[in-house]
């Protein structure tokens, strides 16, 4: 595989006290670690739902639901997005986010399907830590997200329980990390922000984040979550 300055280490992405908007003791443990401070990032993430106005019978291939993800932070790649639709995950021009506010009569985004994600980030070593506030329509917190990077792997596969070791040292409770990238998901060989789109979405899912209905997002949340920890 070609590597390129936008090439990342492995990640894993998870939930952390959803109803805690300010986690004072995930930055307690953090920072204990002789961490350095590397700024703020967020990133967002809209909901649109197939809706033609003739109420055509769409074909299988297309997904009912399209997920638009938009990274601010260093290492993204510039001037990209990414859409997920099917667990199928593709990076495109930054541009589509305005092509699909004006093609209204196939994707629409209806009001508070938006999710913006606010928070900072440290670097520890080997690996980069950033947490955020989860907000959605009204700007209420709907919790914290953690993303965990472990820069010394760049395969999706590797670095799990590397990962899992250095969670367990600043998360408290047991914690499902979302690291089971299967070949149906058609995503590159090296670790990027596809794989990070999908581990997003599954966790917005997971939480009822998106939906009026939270049973029904759970059922749809990928089934598979990775390794436990203990």
């Amino acid at each position: 595989p070609k590597l390129n300055e936008h090439t990342m280490g492995v990640k894993c992405v998870f939930p952390y006290k959803s109803n805690d908007a300010n986690p004072t003791e995930l930055q307690k443990r953090v920072e204990l670690l002789q961490a350095k401070r590397l700024g703020k990032w967020n990133l967002s993430c809209t909901l649109y739902l197939y809706q033609h106005k003739d109420k055509i019978t769409i074909p299988h291939s297309v997904g009912k639901k399209l997920y638009l993800m938009n990274f601010y932070y260093a290492e993204a790649v510039p001037q990209k997005c990414y859409l997920m639709s099917k667990n199928q995950v593709i990076e495109a021009d930054n541009e589509m986010g305005g092509i699909l506010e004006k093609i209204k009569s196939l994707y629409v985004n209806k009001h508070g399907h938006t999710i913006q994600i606010q928070g900072v980030e440290y670097e520890i070593g080997d690996f980069v830590v950033r947490w955020g506030s989860v907000s959605q329509g009204n700007n209420t917190s709907k919790g914290t997200i953690v993303e965990v990077e472990y820069k010394p792997s760049l395969l999706p596969n590797e670095g799990a329980m590397m990962l899992q070791e250095f969670v367990a040292n600043i998360v408290s409770e047991k914690t499902p990390l979302g690291l089971d990238f299967t070949p149906k998901l058609n995503l590159p060989e090296l670790y990027s922000n596809q794989h990070t789109t999908y581990q997003y979405v599954s966790v917005f899912k997971t939480l009822g984040l998106l939906y009026n209905n939270k049973k029904k997002a759970e059922k749809e949340a990928h089934p598979k979550l990775g390794p436990q920890l203990r």
